[in-house]
Parts: C-alpha cells; structure tokens; sequence
C-alpha cells in the first residue's frame, strides 16, 4: 500500500545474534482467545517468555502448545507459524548494524 502515500517507509533494522529466534505469525495466533475472551498474548505462557536460547522447531512446538492450551482445544481460525535462526551473522557495520542480510551467501 505504500503507493499509495507521499512517503516510503523505511524497513526496520534489528541486529541478530547467534541463538536469536526470529518468529512468524498469523492472526490464528494473535486472536486465540480463552473460552472467556481473553487473547493469547506473548507474555502469555512464561516458556515462551524466559529469553533462553531455543532451536526453532521447539519454539514452534511450545507456541502451538501454548496456544491449544490457552484456548482449550481446537480454534476457529486458521494458524501459521514460521521461526528462523541466523546461520551466518554478517560482521557488524560501524552502527552496529550487520553489514550483509543474515544468512546471505556474499
């Protein structure tokens, strides 16, 4: 949609370490609700929260189990999720930023 304004939109930059799990996903997860309302959240489940270093696929487990227990069983919506993990960090730029996009093959 950005033609359709003035101005471009710059992408946002977050540097990457080695163990960063960069997560995925669709409003199947961001609108799981209890069977009383309430939405699931990040914070929701303390697993998902602590900041331990985790492969991907146990990440994607535990928020597809976080997520089935938070709602109770099965949802109404559809639920995507994708987790990546930096293979091969670029050196960081002056500003900290990394100089090449993580896992490029330059």
């Amino acid at each position: 949609m950005g033609h359709l304004g003035d101005v471009r939109a710059r992408p946002d930059v977050v540097p990457l370490s080695p163990g960063d799990v960069v997560l995925f996903v669709t409003d199947g997860v961001t609108k799981a609700r209890t069977p009383d309302g309430v939405f699931y959240g990040p914070g929701s489940d303390p697993r998902l929260a602590a900041g331990e270093p985790v492969a991907p696929d146990t990440v994607l487990a535990a928020l597809e189990d976080a997520v089935h227990r938070w709602t109770g069983g099965p949802r109404g919506d559809d639920m995507a999720t994708l987790a990546l993990t930096p293979r091969c960090p670029g050196p960081p730029a002056r500003d900290g930023r990394a100089d090449r996009p993580v896992g490029g093959n330059s």
